[in-house]
């Protein structure tokens, strides 16, 4: 990448006017085609953004007509230039592009932004942390969650019972309300 490199050199005097020390502040900006948010407003990403991921999904409800999505974008480097295009004449299978190009870097950041139907199945890989869905819009929900095996415990050193079964649980007809 190019971009910007400036150093500072400056001295600093202690308070009692005898001691002086030199810093060095070596500042380096860089070019780069990323970006530093994406906003739909009445939607979420999935997943959450991250500037280098460059894969989304958004749900569309079955029972709204949805013809247009307002798609905001903002780049890291000011010097880069946002198009977006296929937010309007959306539906299912419909795919949004934000291309950011910056004048200093040989290629193009694409991000894609899929519309998907609101029936489908988000799953999730183990992390081992905690993990978030947040419910796209009104309407009724189906969540099942399963659950490791778990390992032995433990008794005075040794491993004494056996594995644990793993977990499953479902819930129907969660609803979220505005």
């Amino acid at each position: 990448m190019t971009g910007y490199e400036k150093t500072i050199i400056f001295d600093v005097l202690a308070e009692d006017k005898k001691n002086k020390k030199r810093y060095t502040l070596n500042l380096r900006r860089s070019n780069n085609a990323y970006l530093k948010n994406i906003e739909l407003p009445g939607y979420n990403l999935f997943p959450e953004f991250t500037p280098e991921e460059t894969n989304y999904t958004i749900n569309l409800p079955k029972d709204r007509e949805v013809t247009s999505v307002n798609v905001f974008a903002s780049a890291w480097d000011e010097s880069s230039k946002i198009t977006i295009e296929g937010q309007d004449n959306i539906g299912i299978g419909s795919k949004i592009t934000i291309t950011v190009t910056n004048a200093y870097i040989a290629e193009p950041m694409v991000y894609t932004i899929t519309c998907v139907d609101s029936d489908q199945v988000h799953n999730y890989d183990y992390k081992g942390a905690y993990q978030e869905f947040v419910v796209p819009y009104t309407g009724m929900y189906k969540f099942e969650v399963w659950g490791a095996r778990g390992g032995k415990s433990r008794n005075d050193g040794s491993l004494a019972s056996p594995y644990g079964k793993g977990g499953y649980a479902s819930r129907r007809n969660c609803t979220k309300k505005r």
